[in-house]
C-alpha cells in the first residue's frame, strides 16, 4: 500500500512549465559520510525554486516508512532491509511512492527527469516503464495505484490489453525528457531475481545515458544495458500493414556512434492509437572501478578525490548538453569537485590536451591525496574537467568479493545469464559465475579517464571486463 503521508497535494497550480527531478538511490544506501552519485546529484539540484523546479529523493534503505511508527521495533526493520535485498519485497513500494509524487505535481508540459543508481536505477527505469504501458493518473486518484501497477507488471496479452484501455481511459501520457542512471542491476533480488517490463527498452524516453562499469565482478550484479529489440513491444491495437510500411518509407534510422546500443532498425510506438516511429537517444559509457565505483558510495566525501568523481561529472554534463531544463545549484557544485565550466558550456567540447597530463606527476598519480597531506585542497574551478579526470582515474579501486567474502557464496551457485549479441539475438544460459568478469556488448563506448588508468606505469590496470580489444572507442 502506497503510504499518502509523504505528499500533501499543493494548493497552488503552477501555469509556467516546470522540471520534475526523481532521484532513487541503490540498495542499503541512504544519507552518510559516503554517499553515492544520486545523493550527490540531488544535493546540486536547485531546489529553492518550486515554480520552476521540483526535486524529490528516495532512498532504497527507507524500509521502515513502509511500517507504522511504534509498530515495529529496529530489529524487525532491519530483518525487513535484509529480506528486502535477498527478495525485492519494497520494490513495488519505491515504484509507486514515485509514481504518486509524479500523480500529485505533474501538469501538462512539464519535463520528467530521472536518475537512479544499482536498484534504484532499475526502480527509475521501471517506473518510466510504467508510465509507458499505463500513463499517469490524475491527481488525487491514489486509491487507483495499486491497481494500476498490476496492470503494468502483469505481461500477458490479455492484460496488456486491458492496460491499454485503462491507460486512455484514466491516464495521460507523460514523456521522459533524460533518464540518467549509474550501472542498473539486471534484475532485482539477490535470492529471487525479479523483472518488470519495459525496463531495457522504453520508447517514451527522449533521452537515456547510463554509467557502466568496467570492473564489477559479482554474478547478481549483471548490468541492464539498453535492449535493441526485434519485435516492437505493442501496447492496445496492432498497426496496419499500411500504417507500418509509411512509417519504415519517412522515417530512416541510422545507428552512429553516439547511440552504439540504439536499435539497428526502426520501432513502432503504438502505447496509445497514434503509431510512429521513435528513436531514443541512447548512449552508455563504461567507466573504471567496480560497482560503487562508479555509482559512488565507497569514498569518504572528504576525500577530494575518488573514482566515482568522474562519473558524476560526466552524468552533469550529459544533463547540459541535453537541454532537459534542470537546473543546478552552482555553489554546491563546487563542493562536489564539478567545475563551473561544465554547466556553463566551456568546456563541453574541449578535447584532453598533452598539457592537461604533463601537470601530474607520476607521483602524485600515485597518492590519494595529489597536492600532499598538508597542503589545501584545490578549488575545482582551478582545473579544467579533463585535469580533474586524470587525479580521478588513478585513485584506490573497491573489490566487493574481496572486501565482502559473503558474495562468493552467490558465485559458487549456477545463475541464468542472458544477453543480446550483435545480431540482436538473445541467449542464455545457466553457470557457475566464480567471479569473471562482465560481458562488453561490441563496439563499446570506454570513458577516457579509463585510458589514463590503464596508462599510469604505476596501476599496471587492465579492466577486468570480457570484450574484443580495439573495438572500443573512447569518449569524453
Amino acid at each position: 500500500m502506497v503510504n499518502p503521508q509523504y505528499y500533501s497535494p499543493s494548493d497552488v497550480t503552477y501555469q509556467k512549465p516546470r522540471t520534475l527531478v526523481l532521484c532513487f538511490d541503490g540498495t542499503a544506501n541512504e544519507f552518510n559520510d559516503s554517499n553515492t552519485n544520486v545523493v550527490k546529484l540531488y544535493s546540486v539540484l536547485k531546489k529553492n525554486s518550486p515554480e520552476s523546479q521540483l526535486c524529490y529523493y528516495q532512498e532504497s534503505a527507507g524500509i521502515g516508512t513502509y511500517f507504522q511508527p511504534g509498530v515495529v521495533a529496529p530489529f524487525f526493520r532491519t530483518v525487513a532491509r535484509v529480506l528486502d535485498e535477498a527478495f525485492a519485497w519494497y520494490l513495488s513500494e519505491h515504484i509507486r511512492d514515485g509514481y504518486q509524487f509524479l500523480m500529485q505535481n505533474y501538469h501538462e508540459g512539464d519535463s520528467v527527469c530521472l536518475f537512479g543508481f544499482s536498484r534504484g536505477a532499475y526502480t527509475a527505469r521501471a517506473l518510466a516503464g510504467m508510465l509507458h504501458k499505463v500513463g499517469l493518473l490524475s491527481k488525487d486518484n491514489l486509491e487507483q495505484i495499486p491497481f494500476a501497477y498490476k496492470l503494468y507488471k502483469d505481461t500477458r496479452p490479455q492484460v496488456n490489453k486491458l492496460a491499454y484501455r485503462f491507460k486512455k481511459s484514466f491516464c495521460r501520457e507523460v514523456p521522459i525528457e533524460f533518464l540518467g542512471v549509474w550501472d542498473t542491476v539486471a534484475s532485482v533480488g539477490i535470492l529471487k531475481p525479479t523483472t518488470l517490463p519495459f525496463v531495457g527498452t522504453n520508447d517514451m524516453i527522449r533521452v537515456f545515458r547510463q554509467a557502466l562499469s568496467l570492473d564489477e565482478c559479482r554474478a547478481k550484479f549483471s548490468p541492464n544495458t539498453h535492449h535493441r529489440p526485434i519485435i516492437p513491444q505493442r501496447l492496445g491495437p496492432r498497426p496496419s500493414l499500411k500504417t507500418i510500411v509509411r512509417a519504415l518509407t519517412v522515417f530512416k534510422i541510422r545507428r552512429t556512434r553516439d547511440t552504439p546500443n540504439a536499435p539497428l532498425g526502426p520501432r513502432v510506438y503504438t502505447s496509445l492509437g497514434k503509431h510512429e516511429v521513435v528513436k531514443v537517444d541512447v548512449k552508455e559509457v563504461w567507466f573504471a572501478g567496480s560497482h560503487s565505483d562508479v555509482g559512488g558510495g565507497l569514498a569518504k566525501d572528504t576525500e577530494e578525490h575518488a573514482l566515482s568523481n568522474i562519473s558524476l561529472r560526466w552524468m552533469i554534463r550529459e544533463i547540459v548538453k541535453a537541454r532537459c531544463h534542470i537546473q543546478f545549484d552552482e555553489a554546491v557544485l563546487e563542493e562536489w569537485r564539478v567545475p563551473t565550466t561544465t554547466i556553463l558550456g566551456e568546456d563541453l567540447t574541449r578535447k584532453m590536451t598533452r598539457d592537461d597530463h604533463a601537470t601530474l606527476t607520476e607521483g602524485e598519480m600515485s597518492t590519494s591525496s595529489t597536492l600532499g597531506k598538508n597542503a589545501p585542497a584545490p578549488s575545482p574551478s582551478m582545473f579544467t574537467e579533463q585535469s580533474l579526470d586524470a587525479f580521478d582515474a588513478v585513485q584506490k579501486m573497491g573489490n566487493a568479493l574481496r572486501d565482502t567474502p559473503f558474495w562468493w557464496i552467490v558465485e559458487l551457485i549456477p545463475t541464468y545469464h542472458e544477453w543480446q549479441n550483435e545480431r540482436d539475438e538473445w541467449i542464455g544460459k545457466w553457470r557457475f559465475h566464480f567471479g569473471r568478469g562482465r560481458e562488453v556488448p561490441p563496439r563499446p563506448l570506454f570513458h577516457e579517464s579509463v585510458r589514463i588508468r590503464m596508462n599510469s606505469p604505476v596501476l599496471n590496470y587492465t579492466p577486468k571486463a570480457q570484450y574484443e580489444k580495439g573495438t572500443e572507442e573512447y569518449v569524453m
